[in-house]
């Protein structure tokens, strides 16, 4: 892993940052933990097929979306270090509010607005589902 200079913007290798941090780890009971053989949430990080990604207008968001899992992680990117901390997975069929989430099969490209929306195309589903962030940590799904 590489870590990049804020003013230069050069990349050099850093022995802290590795594959096994929270981002890459399992949620089981309220907890990360190690898993290797990622699956998704509960069987590991979801994240297979990793298809594109895109840092949010202020860079403070980072938002990943995967064509094998069908969905959207969103990380917290700490300005400083350029750490990264999972706060959100949407997947194609969770109930977010009211509404079940549609269109993210087969995940392959996410677009951010500067009004906060969130935009990702599900080639499977052949649809742009669309989100609208409600709070730090939660979105809402529009269509």
């Amino acid at each position: 892993m590489f870590r990049r200079h804020s003013a230069s913007g050069l990349l050099t290798y850093s022995p802290e940052a590795s594959y096994n941090t929270d981002w890459t780890q399992a949620k089981a009971n309220g907890e990360w933990v190690a898993n290797p053989r990622s699956k998704g949430i509960g069987d590991g990080f979801p994240l297979r097929g990793l298809a594109a990604f895109r840092l949010s207008t202020g860079g403070g968001e980072l938002f990943c979306v995967s064509v094998l899992d069908s969905c959207v992680a969103v990380f917290a990117r700490n300005d400083t270090s350029g750490a990264l901390k999972i706060t959100k997975i949407i997947r194609d069929g969770d109930q977010l509010g009211s509404r079940v989430v549609d269109g993210l099969a087969g995940a392959r490209s996410v677009a951010v607005s500067a009004s906060g929306r969130l935009y990702v195309a599900g080639w499977r589903d052949q649809a742009i589902a669309a989100f609208q962030k409600v709070s730090a940590t939660d979105f809402a799904f529009l269509g």
